[in-house]
């Protein structure tokens, strides 16, 4: 079945915000990978793009940084590959979600409903169930073009 693989990297100047300084965690399963953003904001991402080891930013779903309110420098978007963003927070987040629209980027907000999010090492499998609907999508991390998300209604 293979191993699970947790990195961590903390920015450890001590004039930095506290968000600034939280924890982030790279997650990599097989050829699969996700990066917990903490509660970076700007300055946090930019210390991580600098300092954080090679291939840590390289990523294919990320827990947006601070519930959604940072909105991700240009830069990371392009080195990291990511490919779906979770928003841990609903309001004051429309710059955000258009941000990962225009990037190619999956937003999905936790508050529309439960998120789960599985991998094999080879695929993920997300899905969001709401009381209506059940979103589900499947990907290969190394897709490049932009997958779009199916709608199916609950079994009554």
């Amino acid at each position: 079945m293979g191993s699970a693989e947790l990195q961590f990297f903390q920015w450890q100047d001590e004039e930095a915000s506290v968000n600034d300084r939280s924890a982030v965690t790279h997650v990599e399963y097989g050829e699969r990978t996700m990066l917990f953003l903490a509660d970076l904001e700007t300055d946090g991402l930019h210390a991580l793009m600098e300092q954080a080891p090679s291939g840590f930013l390289k990523t294919e779903i990320i827990k947006h940084p601070h519930h959604g309110l940072t909105l991700l420098p240009d830069e990371y978007l392009e080195l990291s590959g990511v490919r779906m963003s979770i928003i841990t927070n609903g309001k004051r987040v429309t710059t955000t979600i258009n941000q990962m629209h225009h990037s190619g980027v999956n937003p999905v907000l936790t508050e529309l409903g439960y998120v789960h999010l599985a991998t094999d090492g080879q695929l993920w499998f997300a899905e969001q169930l709401t009381n209506l609907t059940q979103v589900s999508q499947t990907f290969h991390g190394a897709m490049t073009e932009k997958e779009s998300w199916t709608v199916e209604e609950e079994d009554q």
